[in-house]
């Protein structure tokens, strides 16, 4: 268990919410006291590569794991915006009253790229080794940023997995938490 004090963040769209980020999540939830699920993009309109209503993806959630996270909506940062994806996360999560994330989890690459220049940028004179990419001070915080990665269990990118839902192949429910069978397979948006 980590110390009381550290928050665990978790950033990703969840089309859907699979069995690889709920099995995340939820050792999230036995390691760290508050957990917070940032499920971005929103605001992007429903089509075949974002096929679940910003709702529909709450209540995936919400199944899964109750009360047990706390989750946040994040908008998807527009081409040209002045915030970067980072700053327009821990803006929304510091705007829901929720406590400052000190641990960031995510298997996005783009993600990953963009908290480690907003972490560079807030404090380039980090006080952490720099041969250690996963650390960083910002302000008094000590920050850590954590590449989710594969499993000894393969899980198909989410691509693959709405894929499979469109086709209407049975085996996509393997990959999908049994509480979320029905919510994701009566879809109408694939």
């Amino acid at each position: 268990m980590y110390s009381e004090n550290r928050v665990a963040l978790y950033c990703d769209p969840l089309q859907p919410l699979s069995k690889g980020d709920a099995n995340t999540i939820g050792q999230l939830t036995q390691d760290f006291n508050t957990v917070i699920v940032a499920i971005t993009g929103a605001n992007a309109p429903v089509t075949r590569k974002t096929p679940f209503t910003i709702e529909e993806r709450i209540e995936m959630v919400k199944n899964v794991f109750g009360d047990r996270v706390r989750v946040v909506t994040v908008d998807e940062v527009l081409e040209g915006s002045e915030e970067s994806r980072a700053q327009v996360v821990l803006r929304t999560i510091k705007e829901a009253g929720l406590p400052d994330p000190t641990d960031l989890w995510t298997n996005d690459e783009n993600d990953v790229v963009d908290f480690k220049e907003f972490f560079y940028r807030s404090n380039p004179y980090k006080d952490v080794n720099p041969a250690d990419e996963s650390k960083y001070m910002v302000g008094n915080v000590r920050r850590w940023l954590h590449v989710v990665q594969s499993y000894s269990i393969v899980y198909p990118k989410q691509s693959e997995l709405r894929s499979s839902i469109e086709k209407r192949d049975a085996g996509w429910q393997v990959w999908v938490p049994k509480r979320n069978i029905d919510l994701v397979g009566k879809s109408a948006s694939l």
